[in-house]
């Protein structure tokens, strides 16, 4: 009995080290982060553990792998964001309605549902979703 006790502790830690549960929540998602003005336009999207980044409009797709430290990094980021609160989240500045940054705006599909920030200067998001956003630029220039 002890032998089964002991072998099902082991599965079950096991197993929650692999894929811990806020990890498969943001594999679940499609992340998309888009930012663009005249001249300027970079679109990245996470989906299945992979980054895919454009750089201008109608331009090439480059794929960049996510190692499992970065996918568990965003994971954590991810899961501090309130996917309900992300239309009412407000820009730190306004420097895209001079041409002063790009617009920026992050949309996450979840369960059969869209959530989407309203625009924000790119490289300075709301400080709800900044830790998220600054890892995503960070691994996308890898």
């Amino acid at each position: 009995m002890r032998i089964f006790i002991i072998l099902s502790m082991m599965v079950l830690l096991s197993s929650s080290k692999c894929n811990p549960q806020h990890v498969k929540s943001m594999e679940e998602a499609i992340i998309e982060y888009e930012a663009s003005t005249r001249g300027f336009y970079f679109a990245c999207t996470i989906h299945d553990q992979k980054l895919i980044t454009i750089t201008e409009r109608g331009g090439k797709e480059t794929e960049i792998p996510l190692t499992k430290v970065e996918v568990q990094n965003l994971a954590t980021a991810f899961e501090e964001i309130n996917l309900e609160q992300l239309e009412n989240l407000e820009a730190p500045s306004e420097k895209r309605k001079y041409d002063g940054a790009p617009h920026a705006t992050l949309r996450i599909s979840k369960d059969g549902k869209l959530f989407q920030t309203n625009s924000f200067d790119h490289g300075n998001p709301p400080k709800e979703i900044k830790k998220f956003i600054d890892l995503m630029l960070k691994y996308s220039k890898k």
